[in-house]
């Protein structure tokens, strides 16, 4: 029988890695690679600084999750004429990765939170959360975003924080 604990990373666990269309770094969080192709991912979390407008990449099967975490925003424009303010903090949203987006910065840079998932592979359910205790019954991951600490769990494990915290939760 295989038990599991709670894994915690911080900072130190987390890699920078150049953006997919070199306009930028990004601060990888955690990823899990596809077995079968190692060069793509199935699951990955991020943090991106966004210093100056421009293009988003482009990540076919993928979609995407952005949240703003500080600064004044964005607005992403789509090629098919859609605009989306990205300006009000711990506001998941959703996006297809093959979408060819735009980001204009709002006036200084930001910082976001990432989650992007192969489509193929699953789905997530994204969201932001005011908590002290959280019990995963299913397999669940936590970014705990003032103590830069990310948190995985497996069904039954329990994670507590002394006081209510705000974090993001996703699940599978």
């Amino acid at each position: 029988m295989i038990l599991w604990m709670i894994k915690k990373l911080t900072t130190n666990d987390f890699k920078s890695v150049p953006w997919k269309n070199g306009g930028g770094n990004t601060c990888e969080i955690y990823q899990l690679t596809d077995p079968a192709n190692p060069t793509n991912f199935l699951l990955r979390f991020s943090l991106a600084t966004i210093s100056q407008s421009g293009p988003f990449s482009l990540f076919p099967h993928i979609d995407r999750t952005i949240i703003l975490l500080n600064g004044d925003g964005i607005m992403m424009e789509f090629s098919d004429g859609h605009k989306k303010q990205l300006n009000i903090k711990y506001s998941p949203f959703n996006f297809s990765g093959e979408a060819a987006v735009n980001a204009i910065l709002l006036n200084r840079q930001c910082e976001d939170f990432n989650v992007m998932v192969d489509r193929r592979w699953g789905t997530a359910q994204v969201m932001v959360q005011e908590i002290e205790r959280f019990a995963a019954s299913i397999p669940a991951y936590i970014f705990h975003f003032n103590d830069m600490c990310f948190y995985i769990l497996a069904p039954g494990d329990t994670l507590e924080f002394p006081h209510q915290q705000t974090v993001i939760i996703t699940t599978l």
